[in-house]
């Protein structure tokens, strides 16, 4: 493997990685807002249930 190639793909690897961390803080993003709904209709149905 040639120099010129293992730059390349060192230079690739960390592209994929920069890309995949940019997915998982989306997804983490994505999750919190889930949470935070389910959290908010459990509240809800518990007071409703109450009444």
């Amino acid at each position: 493997m040639s120099e010129r190639s293992y730059d390349r793909d060192i230079a690739e690897l960390k592209e994929r990685v920069t890309r995949m961390e940019i997915q998982l803080a989306e997804m983490t993003k994505r999750l919190d807002g889930l949470s935070n709904y389910t959290r908010q209709l459990f509240d809800y149905l518990n007071r409703m249930s109450r009444e």
